[in-house]
């Protein structure tokens, strides 16, 4: 079993990437590089529940464990909600201010073989599109201007 992580640095303040990963107006434009149409559904509070759809009819019901406005996101997902996924899995991103940028960390896991293979590449096209929006101007536009290359593991 594995359980992925990657981390990016963003140069714009840590309340603007919690927005991005938690707004439902901007989640779709980075969610969407794991299903077409993505989407979150909670208040992003801790004990309350977060649901993920997708156009493909995906469905993935999970609790928010933790959360701390600018700071940290926690959510489990119950085993069997998804293919080669036989153990609750933990989702989380660490958002820590360095001067003018944020240093993003997302994990998710644990992983078969076959899930972490699957799930790389959504997760790394997920990180350079948060960058990208949370980079970009008001309207959240620059979406497929986050060069990947950026994405790094943590050291």
């Amino acid at each position: 079993m594995r359980t992925l992580t990657k981390t990016i640095t963003i140069r714009a303040p840590a309340s603007k990437v919690w927005e991005v990963l938690t707004s439902p107006r901007l989640i779709p434009e980075w969610a969407d590089s794991f299903t077409p149409g993505a989407t979150a559904e909670s208040e992003w509070l801790p004990g309350s529940e977060v649901v993920w759809t997708g156009d493909n009819g995906m469905v993935m019901r999970g609790q928010v464990t933790e959360s701390v406005p600018d700071q940290t996101l926690r959510m489990t997902f119950p085993a069997g909600q998804a293919p080669d996924q036989d153990f609750d899995q933990v989702e989380s991103f660490t958002l820590e201010p360095q001067g003018d940028t944020t240093l993003l960390t997302a994990t998710h896991g644990p992983f078969g073989a076959q899930g972490y293979e699957m799930m790389e590449p959504p997760w790394d096209a997920a990180m350079a599109a948060i960058k990208s929006l949370a980079e970009g101007d008001a309207s959240g536009r620059h979406l497929r201007d986050a060069n990947s290359a950026d994405i790094s593991p943590p050291a």
